[in-house]
């Protein structure tokens, strides 16, 4: 699409520093968080407020994106202030209440779990800022070399290979030279350590599983219609198959056990006894820190039955480290089975219509009566959901169920656009936002910056990219650079 259309569109066309300064801002610090994740996250200055209330670079991001997001949509893009302004209202409305509220009631925790509902403004922030003009030969250049040399240094969070590479994968089909695809081409796919899409957290393997399964439909669905892209998927194919066959990108490590439904069943309802046995009860309203004599029950996969312990399972020996791993495996996962239920048992007994107050501590009784994950609750008081969309729903309510709604029906809209184009760049883009949305599920993505940040500015960025897809040219349709 040429920028001169959307000009006409009803819009006076804004200066560039505007969106370059957006863009740079957005770019940058996701990177950063990308790079060096936790450390770069804590960056931070103390405000005189609350006994000394901690800004972080994520917060200070968001202000900046959101003072020139103001000045753009007031100034330059009326058009899309009009058609919005009434969903952003009752958004921020909604939010600001929920803060006040949860400040009033909680204390300052409220604006750790505010972050889950203003991060998302990243994503309008990028779509706001995307510009194609800021794409040309020389900026992708660039872009491609950072991320091979960030490939071939491996000092970013592992998590996001998939995602890197086939954000990589975008700008090198935006070449319109076929010399220069070639190049970059092989340049990524030889950096790329894929060893690392398997030696990761199990909720990443399986998030990369799923992008996979989707990379698979679009080949089979492009070539099966489409004959000029055979030659490109075949080549696509080979060059990602020369280095995994290199015995070192496939050796998978033991730690990622992987285990049946019947074992998860079976445990957690041993796990469940041991609960129905513990005469202790600890109210909701007590510090977690109570003693609990009564015998737990302890999963060992390779007697296939249970022994009992006094205290955690941590304290069980068990020799074979092939029985360990699946014994962790299985521990993992009945862990948040337990929040879990913890939570939606706790929301149907209190009816939150519009969610808990941000601030309200997480308790699961479940995990305190059998002393699991006591460094956490114990230090802090409450635990973390790991489910992102589960804690949506438990501190919004019915307003989390409508943007659970929002967020998979873009996703699912994305993915059929991609399909109904027969986009390759459109797919690779679709590969990113479903990896996440997957991982979203089993860990805490939408709530810490170093995730949801870059997160939500791809996502948005991809969403802007679609629509100037859609309304290009048919023969500048591929977003090829100039």
């Amino acid at each position: 699409m040429s920028y001169q259309a959307s000009i006409n569109k009803g819009h006076r066309q804004e200066p560039l520093f505007i969106n370059v300064l957006g863009m740079v801002l957005l770019g940058l610090m996701s990177f950063g968080y990308i790079l060096f994740k936790r450390d770069f996250a804590e960056i931070h200055i103390i405000l005189p407020i609350y006994n000394g209330l901690p800004f972080f670079v994520g917060e200070m991001l968001w202000v900046a994106c959101f003072m020139l997001a103001g000045v753009k949509l007031f100034f330059f893009r009326q058009d899309l202030l009009k058609k919005y302004w009434v969903w952003l209202a009752l958004y921020g409305t909604w939010l600001l209440i929920k803060v006040v509220l949860g400040l009033w009631h909680c204390g300052p925790l409220a604006l750790r779990h505010a972050a889950l509902f203003y991060y998302p403004l990243f994503f309008a922030f990028s779509f706001l800022f995307y510009d194609h003009r800021l794409f040309n030969r020389q900026i992708v250049c660039g872009f491609l070399c950072l991320l091979v040399i960030n490939f071939i240094l491996r000092r970013y969070d592992t998590y996001w290979t998939l995602s890197l590479l086939a954000l990589g994968g975008v700008l090198v089909l935006s070449f319109s030279s076929s010399f220069f695809r070639l190049l970059w081409g092989l340049a990524l796919v030889c950096a790329v350590p894929y060893f690392t899409l398997f030696s990761t957290a199990r909720m990443m393997i399986v998030a990369n599983g799923v992008s996979f399964l989707i990379l698979l439909s679009g080949l089979w669905a492009f070539l099966s219609k489409n004959k000029k892209y055979r030659g490109a998927a075949v080549a696509i194919l080979i060059l990602v198959c020369i280095p995994l066959a290199h015995r070192s990108y496939v050796m998978l490590p033991p730690a990622r056990i992987f285990v049946t439904p019947s074992e998860v069943i079976r445990a957690f309802n041993g796990y469940e006894q041991s609960l129905r046995e513990i005469k202790v009860k600890i109210p909701l309203q007590e510090e977690p820190h109570n003693e609990v004599t009564a015998p737990v029950i302890l999963y060992v996969p390779e007697e296939k039955n249970v022994v009992t312990a006094e205290k955690s399972p941590s304290v069980v020996l068990i020799e074979s480290s092939k029985a360990f791993q699946e014994w962790q495996s299985v521990n993992n996962i009945i862990f948040r089975l337990f929040i879990w239920r913890d939570m939606l048992v706790e929301w149907c007994q209190k009816k939150p219509l519009f969610g808990f107050d941000f601030g309200h501590p997480l308790r699961s009784i479940s995990l305190e009566r059998l002393h699991w994950a006591e460094s956490e609750w114990g230090r802090d008081g409450w635990i973390e959901p790991h489910n992102s969309f589960l804690n949506i729903f438990y501190r919004a309510g019915i307003v989390g169920v409508f943007i659970i709604m929002v967020i998979f029906g873009t996703g699912i809209r994305f993915l059929q656009n991609a399909f109904h184009k027969r986009s390759w760049p459109l797919l690779f883009l679709s590969i990113i936002i479903w990896s996440w949305l997957v991982a979203a599920n089993f860990l805490l993505i939408l709530e810490m910056p170093y995730t949801a940040i870059p997160f939500w500015s791809i996502f948005g960025m991809s969403v802007a990219y679609a629509v100037n897809y859609g309304q290009a040219d048919e023969k500048s349709s591929e977003g090829k650079v100039t």
